[in-house]
């Protein structure tokens, strides 16, 4: 990635008075816009009202959301719609409180299809892939407009043989896709990629890069703007499950040799990893220390080329899991993951400035007293870190979040997202450089489970600090630039300038584009 830089005043007279950077006139810098600001001084709006993005009636399930530095988003999931699970997508574009229409893309016809991904990129092309149950084959799907028209489906192999499970994907500004998978050679699982040059349209052949003598599975991709990629998966060894990686520095066009981060010994499981523009990369995964599972971590500062072991993130007395990795431009990172307390799980999280290499005290991010859950985590190359994670209360199962405006180092308070009375499960969240924030999930509303959103600009300010769970829904946890409510805006003209130089930090910046692969 880019290396931060300061923000230009020709940036802010630019968008206060609606002139292109090309016409408008340099009068000086503002410096620390990018890492240096104040948090109680940053911008932003509340959430949104939840919104139900798929239509009653029949069940959704598995949505997942990606929103690119222009601010717009799209989310795609799984919905029966009477005959077959087809996948549908809707879009968000930046600044509107509407989203599309529903949209069906995938196959005409009685195809059962699960385990969609998305990302889109700062060029509004959108990458879709998933499993079709029929036939077992990964097809995929693409826009290059944001979501708005679909260029129609492609298989990424042909139909026959052994089915595949588990797809994920990368794609970068350059338009490079590369689709992983895992997929049996009729005697074990292996781990299996294809590429693309053209954002999805088409697909190279099929390579199979884990060794073919003992299963693989759960795999995970990472895809930065040059062209590196990184791999993580686990594999058995004969006696227990290593958690092993391979990159390229071709677009997936060719592939180094196997690396294991995990030790020999006992079994390491749900590998995720994150790579920047800078070859800094992060990989972290759970293992079994003979007693509990814990989480670990790996980083390499060349693109995945080397490896070296972090300290154990969570601590070892009780067993922690469904950790989760994001790395930014500037090298901060943050893993997120759940843990037993002695008596309920709770959300913890950690953070390194310098990639991995060291790494801050443990924080509990979730309310103790239930059980908190498969968090997700995103965060942009300003810093701001967005969490969600699913929360037992007793009586209702919901989504809540928290908020960081300095990269995880102190949280806003809990924010509850998903509404009270119904169980919701499945959440996701992504996050732009320009603050544009998009959480998802499905409900039950007694007959169906129905998807649901709520989105917001996350610029900055709140942090009240500390880690411990915080208290309160749906509290605003920064200065309010655009008050959202029941979908109407009021904007004052000074806040539109200052929030809308913050658009500016997204052509200086560009992160990883990459689609996690969330079990629940």
């Amino acid at each position: 990635m880019k290396t931060p830089k300061s923000l230009s005043l020709r940036t802010v007279v630019a968008v206060l008075t609606g002139v292109g950077f090309a016409s408008a006139v340099t009068v000086g810098v503002i410096p620390g816009v990018l890492s240096g600001i104040s948090p109680a001084a940053a911008l932003g709006t509340p959430w949104s009202d939840p919104f139900d993005l798929s239509a009653p009636g029949q069940t959704s399930i598995r949505p997942l959301v990606s929103v690119n530095d222009n601010g717009n988003a799209v989310a795609v999931w799984s919905r029966f719609d009477g005959t077959a699970n087809v996948v549908q997508t809707r879009y968000l574009l930046n600044g509107s409180t509407t989203w599309s229409a529903v949209t069906k893309i995938s196959s005409i016809g009685a195809e059962d299809t699960d385990n969609s991904q998305v990302v889109i990129n700062n060029n509004e092309t959108v990458a879709v892939v998933w499993r079709s149950w029929n036939d077992g084959v990964i097809r995929s799907n693409r826009s290059i407009d944001g979501g708005q028209t679909w260029s129609g489906v492609e298989p990424l192999f042909a139909d026959g043989g052994e089915a595949a499970w588990d797809p994920v994907l990368g794609l970068n500004d350059a338009g490079q896709a590369v689709a992983v998978w895992k997929r049996s050679n009729g005697s074990n699982d292996t781990i299996q990629t294809s590429y693309s040059t053209n954002g999805g349209l088409t697909w190279s052949s099929v390579a199979t890069i884990s060794a073919t003598l003992q299963n693989a599975g759960n795999p995970q991709v990472s895809l930065n703007s040059v062209g590196q990629a990184v791999v993580v998966w686990k594999r058995n060894d004969g006696s227990n499950d290593i958690i092993q990686a391979r990159r390229s520095t071709d677009g997936g066009q060719t592939w180094s040799g196997v690396e294991n981060l995990s030790a020999a010994g006992h079994s390491a499981d749900n590998p995720q990893v994150s790579l920047n523009d800078a070859g800094q990369a992060v990989a972290v995964w759970k293992r079994s220390n003979g007693s509990n599972d814990i989480i670990q971590a790996g980083y390499s500062i060349n693109a995945g080329n080397t490896w070296s072991s972090a300290p154990d993130l969570s601590a070892g007395a009780q067993s922690a899991g469904d950790a989760q990795v994001e790395i930014n431009s500037l090298g901060h990172t943050v893993v997120i993951w759940s843990r037993s307390d002695g008596i309920n799980k709770i959300v913890q999280t950690r953070t390194s400035i310098d990639g991995g290499i060291n790494w801050q005290a443990v924080q509990s991010l979730s309310d103790p007293g239930r059980d908190s859950e498969y968090p997700q985590v995103s965060m942009s190359d300003t810093d701001v870190t967005v969490a969600v994670w699913r929360r037992d209360t007793g009586s209702d199962i919901l989504v809540h979040s928290r908020s960081s405006y300095d990269g995880g180092a102190e949280w806003a308070p809990v924010e509850q997202l998903s509404n009270d009375g119904v169980d919701s499960y499945y959440q996701d969240v992504s996050i732009s450089n320009n603050g544009q924030t998009v959480a998802i999930w499905y409900y039950y509303n007694g007959f169906n489970d129905i998807i649901q959103t709520r989105w917001a600009i996350k610029s900055g300010g709140g942090g009240s600090g500390g880690s411990g769970g915080g208290s309160g829904s749906d509290s605003a946890d920064s200065t309010s630039a655009l008050a959202t409510t029941g979908g109407n805006t009021s904007v004052s003209a000074i806040s539109i300038g200052i929030a809308a130089s913050l658009l500016g930090v997204a052509v200086v910046l560009r992160r990883s584009l990459r689609r996690r692969h969330v079990q629940q």
